[in-house]
């Protein structure tokens, strides 16, 4: 398995930071963009944000978005480079031309659009072409030469009737599978029925918030736990944060 880079900055950071790599992604793309006849005419959907706008777990939703709204037109995935090329072994075509914006609309609440609204002029300028907004609708009507942006953490309820799919994208490499059978067993050993919490903290706390770094109390997981624990056979609690050692306290009953 190659080594791929992984940067573990804020949020807000990145935000800020693909303005200056998008840029020279973008020229990089025009100077590549020859069109191969056998292609050309096929329909294509990409995703230069990938691996730029968002860290690990955002990327998983933002690639299978990609992928689902690909089966749905038909078209061919290219997208950057990204962790889960790695990981998962995905061998996913470079960009290959620049397309016309599609950018993620929320059903509720802002988004990163909305709290930085010159992002869209933006990258108008640099694909030459007007954007048009999208949002979980897409999963089922499918989309066709744009290049799509955004974070698509939407509600579970839309990627439900694609839940197979979502799965399939996502089994790690055989490099990785001693390793992570390992540490499954160690966590099977310690009762019966796994739950897996994810919270993130570090970041969303201590830098500025833009408006869609969402962070909610361990009290509302707590009080889930408590509503559930009893009626699971020997439970075992699996944390996962980018800040440990501030939650673990607030966990400590189970």
């Amino acid at each position: 398995m190659t080594n791929s880079k992984y940067t573990a900055k804020s949020e807000t950071e990145r935000v800020f930071s693909v303005f200056e790599t998008f840029k020279k992604d973008s020229e990089k793309t025009k100077a590549l963009s020859g069109e191969d006849p056998k292609t050309e005419s096929q329909p294509v959907l990409t995703m230069s944000c990938i691996g730029q706008l968002g860290r690990f777990v955002t990327q998983l939703f933002q690639y299978a978005f990609l992928r689902i709204c690909a089966e749905k037109s038909g078209g061919r995935v290219e997208c950057s480079p990204w962790i889960g090329q790695t990981l998962f072994g995905h061998n996913d075509t470079p960009i290959s031309k620049r397309l016309p914006p599609a950018i993620e609309l929320k059903d509720m609440g802002d988004s990163l659009f909305e709290v930085i609204p010159q992002f869209i002029p933006y990258l108008e300028k640099l694909a030459d072409a007007k954007s048009l907004r999208i949002g979980a609708d897409s999963l089922n009507s499918g989309l066709v030469n744009v290049d799509i942006w955004g974070f698509f953490q939407i509600h579970t309820r839309y990627f439900k009737p694609h839940q197979q799919d979502f799965r399939s994208l996502f089994k790690p490499v055989n490099d990785l599978n001693s390793s992570l059978d390992n540490g499954l067993n160690i966590l099977r050993s310690q009762g019966k029925t796994i739950i897996g919490l994810h919270i993130r903290q570090g970041d969303y706390i201590k830098e500025p918030r833009l408006g869609f770094t969402l962070v909610f109390p361990t009290q509302w997981y707590c009080e889930c736990l408590e509503r559930i624990w009893d009626n699971l056979e020997d439970p075992v609690l699996f944390l996962c944060s980018n800040d440990l050692d501030s939650i673990l306290g607030d966990f400590e009953k189970f």
